[in-house]
């Protein structure tokens, strides 16, 4: 309907797709172990969810372990980002009318 009629297309990806898989990669990058070492204080936002765990450890502070559903969510996430690029999928009603920008909404709300 509305959308199939406004949807921006870059080659055989449509605007949709190609949000999707920067949202993974934004994803990911903010929720992986990534460290950039000492030099890079301003960075240390991105250091994963076990650090900020061992940094500011508390009574209620959950078992690292409690954590790895993250990276189960992650896999998802990316399975995913992959499937809908391909060409079975990256038309279909279901991923430019269903789930069309609510991935990105998705994976910004997570950041907050």
């Amino acid at each position: 309907a509305f959308l199939q009629s406004t949807m921006i297309s870059v080659g055989p990806f449509s605007l949709f797709n190609i949000l999707n898989v920067v949202a993974f990669l934004i994803s990911w990058a903010l929720n992986s172990e990534v460290d950039l070492g000492p030099e890079h204080e301003f960075w240390n936002f991105l250091n994963g969810m076990r650090e900020l765990g061992r940094r500011y450890e508390s009574i209620v502070t959950p078992a690292g372990t409690t954590f790895l559903i993250a990276h189960f969510v992650l896999l998802f996430q990316g399975i995913f980002a992959v499937a809908q690029l391909l060409p079975n999928y990256r038309n279909s009603p279901l991923v430019q009318e269903g789930v069309s920008f609510w991935f990105l909404v998705s994976i910004i709300g997570q950041l907050f």
